[in-house]
């Protein structure tokens, strides 16, 4: 209708090397530099998509790359293969995806234990009156929930990526059966 204009900045994929936080930060002010220019130039609002910190795939038109004699699977971005021209980095590695995801994944439990906490201290600190205590409690455990089905969706979500016995083994590490 007219009412925004969407701006999406990025790599189409990431090489693991580029989620460095500089990097990042950088692609940050360009966006928003970018922005402020269409808001002024526009008069319309802008809406910003930031396509970097962990778009490690990449789509591709064929599924195999030829150079000379030599046919090998395409480059699928550092989730799937390596970008080396070899037999050996072309085959899909699902040790890429553990180490795409296992920060995300640390990050989150990160936050699960510092929720975990600010409980215990509610719980084992002054007295408070049973409502307003209810609503602390309430709080906490919502985000502690959250935390917890975002990790295991995000776990599951690496798992279904595997083949079926390396899942098997990845599930039977974590203590979880599908």
């Amino acid at each position: 209708e007219g009412k925004r204009f969407v701006l999406q900045g990025g790599d189409c994929a990431e090489s693991f090397s580029d989620c460095e936080s500089g990097l990042i930060s950088n692609r940050l002010k360009v966006l928003l530099q970018m922005s402020l220019v269409l808001v002024h130039g526009l008069q319309l609002p802008v809406v910003r998509v930031g396509r970097f910190a962990g778009q490690y795939a990449k789509p591709r038109s064929t599924d195999t790359e030829t150079r000379g004699e030599i046919t090998l699977p395409s480059y699928r971005g550092d989730l799937i293969n390596g970008p080396e021209f070899s037999a050996a980095a072309r085959v899909a590695d699902p040790q890429r995806m553990i180490r795409a995801y296992v920060p995300q994944l640390l990050d989150r439990a990160q936050e699960l234990r510092a929720a975990r906490r600010e409980l215990r201290e509610l719980l084992e600190g002054p007295e408070y009156s049973r409502e307003a205590a209810q609503m602390q409690f309430d709080r906490i455990r919502e985000r502690t929930a959250g935390l917890q089905a975002l990790a295991q969706q995000m776990m599951l979500d690496v798992a279904d990526r595997l083949p079926p016995e390396a899942r098997t083994e990845f599930m039977a590490g974590l203590g979880w059966s599908r």
